[in-house]
């Protein structure tokens, strides 16, 4: 990823090695680094945002959140949150354990100051429902005023929908419609993500079909 620029290029990620052992004879064949395409879209997306909205936010939660997606998916954090983890940890060594790691990494916030995880879970809520918008759209071939409707829909017949500690409103279908177009149909709308829903099969088309209510399909 560039960056110095907000363009988003084709990323290449480095694996982790494997668990088990493994000769020398295997070592040379091992892969060690792959492009974003053999990564989990959902993980290649969610790294992305975190990089945008680190740079926009400086919010350190940031990069916590992007070297545990990066751990669980299997592949190395990327050098971003790697050198904002090395100038935290530098200084704190420096002081010989004097200063607050917590304080140098942003995460103790005064009175006063804005929320950390807060605008982040907020994030979070309206990058899941306008993918949704996306994949319904490029999946089906639904409009934006259908597909919104039936990520509103759904939305409002999940149940404790909200895992979070803090109060995350519910957002409606117009909402939902006006960031879609406003903000997340250009993020969404990338080769990697729109091939990857167009790989899936008539099996998987319908599953994900029916996680929606079934009277918030459009009428044919």
């Amino acid at each position: 990823m560039n960056k110095d620029s907000d363009d988003i290029y084709l990323d290449a990620y480095t694996l982790y090695p494997p668990e088990e052992e493994i000769s020398l004879d295997e070592l040379p064949k091992l892969p060690a680094h792959v492009p974003e395409t053999k990564i989990k879209g959902e993980t290649n997306i969610l790294l992305k945002m975190r990089w945008s909205e680190y740079k926009r936010t400086k919010n350190p939660i940031c990069v916590v959140e992007a070297f545990l997606i990066a751990h669980e998916a299997g592949i190395y954090p990327p050098m971003w949150a790697l050198d904002f983890l090395h100038t935290g940890f530098k200084e704190y060594h420096d002081s010989q354990g004097l200063k607050d790691l917590s304080k140098l990494f942003g995460l103790k916030r005064g009175k006063g100051q804005d929320p950390i995880f807060q605008p982040l879970i907020e994030e979070d809520r309206d990058s899941m429902l306008c993918l949704d918008v996306y994949r319904l759209q490029t999946s089906f071939d639904f409009s934006v005023e259908e597909a919104s409707y039936m990520v509103a829909r759904r939305l409002e017949e999940t149940e404790n929908w909200n895992k979070s500690l803090f109060k995350i409103w519910q957002i409606g279908e117009e909402t939902i419609k006006d960031k879609y177009l406003k903000k997340w149909k250009n993020i969404f709308d990338k080769d990697f993500i729109r091939d990857e829903i167009l790989s899936w099969t008539k099996e998987e088309k319908a599953g994900y079909l029916k996680q929606f209510p079934e009277d918030s399909y459009p009428v044919q």
